[in-house]
């Protein structure tokens, strides 16, 4: 991965340091948060200097199963967001621009194919993608989540 910090000319893939994110919206619907916040022109930094744990990989002839376990010692994200949520009985309706900054952070990645023709080529289609993260430390700041300035500061 330190080999992809940079966009590297000899194949078509895009640079992961930093990585760009220019919309993503989240939405929740379970007994705790229930609604949606969306982030936008976020940056994230330190994913070039994964290290890589274990991979265990399952294949047939037209599905593929990974197990990739991983850590960064540091990720650093900022961008800009706005949320129409509800955190318990409380209502959150906010915007503003973020930074999260997280240490020593492990992560399992899930990844499930099928091999799908696509013009008449076999490819191997990536279906689901699940991460879990733990991190050992995490800092947040966010701007605009009250709406006096004295609160949000």
């Amino acid at each position: 991965m330190s080999a992809l910090h940079q966009k590297p000319d000899s194949i078509d893939f895009p640079q992961v340091e930093p990585f760009l994110y220019d919309t993503v919206t989240f939405k929740y619907n379970n007994a705790v948060m229930k609604g949606q916040y969306t982030v936008k022109n976020q940056r994230t930094y330190g994913i070039s200097k994964v290290k890589v744990l274990s991979v265990k990989s399952s294949f047939t002839d037209d599905e593929m199963n990974l197990v990739i376990s991983n850590n960064f010692p540091k990720l650093f994200s900022s961008g800009n967001y706005r949320s129409n949520m509800t955190l318990g009985q409380f209502k959150i309706e906010a915007k503003g621009q973020f930074n999260v900054s997280l240490y020593d952070v492990t992560a399992k990645w899930t990844i499930k194919g099928k091999l799908q023709k696509i013009d008449g080529e076999d490819y191997m289609v990536i279906n689901t993608f699940d991460v879990l993260p733990e991190a050992r430390d995490m800092k947040i700041a966010a701007t605009g989540i009250f709406p006096s300035e004295e609160l949000s500061n």
